[in-house]
């Protein structure tokens, strides 16, 4: 089984949420058979407890296609589940939960491949998954979206092509990533189970984050300071300005 991948797809519910592309039933009826004829293995076709529509919608196409895996998206809670199981209650397969669920932040440093392969370009989660709790890894991948704008009006103007695109892009998101996942995925480390290679000034990493949790708890504008940062409005640098830093670096004496 570990040699065998398996295309789970989300077009008929995902799909429709770009604005002017919601489907009727018949509609995704269609789109379904297109891509069963593709040898999709499993297919979510809908969010049931969303909608009558979406209900209808993912027991039509369990009836309509019986020997394809048929799936409907649910949240961990039982009026949600229960939609589900009403709308496949037709349906034919049945498998175990496919789950949605962050194991791990995760960061790969591509920009220390020396030979990138040329017209690939790994982007938004493939470079960095994010811990969703500050809801950072939609912005980050706008700004990584900037980023290559700007790359490739660059390389237009001077009449460079893309060869050497990748290896710029690359190093220049690690620098984009670094402060989200700072304010993110560090405090990951609190939990002794969390596995990873820590940073060798993780310590005085965490105490820093502590101390300014602290700070901002007692002070409104620092507080707004560390949202902002974690929002990603501001950068983390933002944290050395003086009147920041040295309440900070009190805290973390006292602690």
């Amino acid at each position: 089984m570990a040699d065998r991948v398996y295309i789970f797809d989300t077009t008929l519910r995902d799909g429709e949420q770009s604005p002017g592309c919601s489907m009727t039933v018949p509609e995704k009826l269609r789109m379904a058979a297109k891509l069963v004829e593709l040898g999709v293995d499993i297919l979510e076709a809908g969010f049931p407890i969303a909608s009558e529509g979406d209900s209808e919608a993912v027991d039509a196409v369990s009836r309509e296609f019986p020997w394809a895996h048929v799936a409907a998206l649910a949240r961990a809670s039982r009026p949600d589940i229960e939609a589900a199981i009403h709308a496949l209650r037709n349906a034919k397969r049945q498998s175990g939960f496919s789950r949605y669920v962050l194991k791990a932040s995760r960061r790969r440093h591509f920009e220390g491949i020396t030979a990138f392969p040329h017209g690939l370009l790994p982007f938004g989660d493939t470079i960095c998954r994010f811990n969703p709790v500050y809801g950072q890894g939609m912005s980050v991948a706008a700004q990584e979206a900037c980023l290559l704008q700007g790359q490739l009006a660059e390389a237009s103007k001077q009449g460079k092509g893309i060869n050497s695109l990748a290896s710029t892009f690359l190093a220049e998101t690690q620098k984009l990533i670094e402060t989200p996942w700072s304010s993110s995925a560090i405090p990951d480390f609190l939990d002794p189970l969390t596995e990873g290679p820590r940073p060798p000034d993780l310590e005085d990493m965490l105490k820093f984050g502590a101390a300014l949790s602290k700070v901002a708890a007692e002070d409104p504008a620092v507080h707004k300071v560390m949202v902002e940062v974690q929002q990603l409005l501001k950068p983390g640098s933002a944290y050395q300005a003086p009147e920041i830093a040295e309440r900070i670096k009190a805290a973390m004496a006292s602690a």
